[in-house]
């Protein structure tokens, strides 16, 4: 089993199925999360940073490219896909205590960021995809969104 460390040598491949990766529950009930390693497999993505951290197991994902919205939204054992490559996004992970960062679009940090990021023992990983397709194979993958505990503002449904 290997993660590709290359970012340039990912491609986006929609119909790549993520569940050869990991099994989802077949009961449709959240699962006990995925190991950063999965996550790497099922987004085909180049891990930039914390190679040695990859059994960490994540329960959630968020994708936002605001920050505030990782600090009203995301909780603990969580990663965030984000297209915003800045020192910003670490610190955030830092206050959070969030494990990894996931940066779509291609996008790849600078180097400060990076190692800024080593230095915190946060994993970074990279992948050629948009962030609607990362999220949709993380989530076949069975990885689930953070729990939204309060009623919907945007409908008149429940918040899931």
């Amino acid at each position: 089993m290997t993660v590709k460390t290359d970012p340039h040598n990912i491609q986006e491949d929609p119909m790549t199925s993520a569940s050869q990766h990991a099994q989802p529950s077949q009961t449709g009930e959240q699962t006990q999360g995925l190991r950063l390693r999965q996550v790497a497999q099922a987004l085909d993505a180049a891990v930039l940073t914390g190679e040695d951290h990859l059994d960490i197991v994540v329960q959630s994902a968020c994708c936002s490219d605001l920050m505030s919205d990782v600090l009203a939204f995301v909780h603990e054992k969580a990663i965030v896909l984000t297209g915003l490559a800045n020192a910003h996004v670490i610190r955030t992970a830092e206050m959070l205590d969030l494990k990894c960062i996931v940066f779509v679009r291609g996008k790849r940090p600078p180097q400060d960021v990076i190692d800024l990021a080593r230095e915190l023992g946060v994993v970074l990983m990279s992948v050629n995809k948009t962030m609607f397709v990362s999220a949709g194979l993380l989530y076949q993958a069975g990885l689930r969104g953070s729990p939204m505990k309060w009623a919907s503002r945007e409908g008149t449904g429940q918040a899931q």
